[in-house]
């Protein structure tokens, strides 16, 4: 309810948390109290209030000091738990998230490279990611084969709705308006939403998206439906 206060108490849970094992030298009793899990946790929750609106400006790491303080603090965090723990698939994962969203995509796509070509060359994640970055590059053809390597890997990625976002975004700048449409309609039926005649509602099932993914989803679906000359749906969209 009250989005300052939760982060001001997660920052300062980071930061009394940082606190124990500064005094002890590195070996199993730090990695036990700097307890890495815990600090992916708490950035996790962290990021729940990471603002809809990405900026993808390209950034250096000197202008941090902009970011919004979910993201700044995630970041931090994070860089911390990949030197402790360099081989962490999923810190690295996640600082390569929060380094997209904060516009640092050259650092982002090092993070991922890292992953693939030094811990899991399949972790499909870490593909997916790879896709968005060559969409915001506007780098399409190369997007389309980051998901090729992802069905590649495991055909199960047709049941992730951030598969079916990326590949209708795809689609949608081919000009194959129809199949793009589709492809969202997947996406949000998978994350738990349905259309009837009437209007689009939700089902108790949780998305699967972030939530600046969902916005994304909503949004490409909408300007589909307008491409599409079907205003009447896009405004029953828009309504949801």
């Amino acid at each position: 309810d009250n989005p300052k206060l939760a982060i001001s108490n997660l920052v300062e849970a980071s930061e009394i948390h940082f606190k124990n094992p500064k005094t002890i030298s590195y070996g199993s009793l730090y990695l036990r109290m700097f307890d890495p899990d815990f600090l992916i946790s708490l950035c996790k929750e962290i990021l729940q209030y990471c603002p809809i609106q990405q900026n993808f400006t390209v950034k250096s790491t000197a202008m941090r000091e902009s970011l919004h303080v979910s993201l700044k603090t995630s970041m931090n965090i994070l860089e911390a738990v990949v030197k402790a723990m360099p081989g962490s698939c999923d810190a690295l994962y996640l600082l390569s998230r929060v380094q997209f969203l904060s516009g640092e995509i050259g650092a982002s796509a090092l993070s991922l490279q890292k992953i693939l070509q030094e811990i899991d060359p399949t972790f499909i994640p870490a593909h997916l990611l790879i896709a968005q970055i060559h969409i915001q590059q506007n780098n399409f053809q190369r997007a389309s084969q980051s998901l090729e390597v992802c069905l590649s890997h495991d055909f199960k990625i047709r049941e992730n709705p951030l598969y079916h976002l990326i590949l209708g975004i795809i689609q949608k700048h081919q000009q194959k308006l129809e199949e793009a449409l589709k492809s969202f309609k997947m996406a949000m039926t998978i994350c738990g939403y349905f259309s009837t005649d009437e209007m689009t509602t939700k089902t108790t099932k949780s998305s699967e998206l972030g939530l600046a993914d969902l916005v994304s989803l909503f949004l490409e679906t909408v300007n589909t439906y307008t491409l599409m000359n079907e205003s009447n749906e896009a405004n029953k969209l828009m309504q949801f």
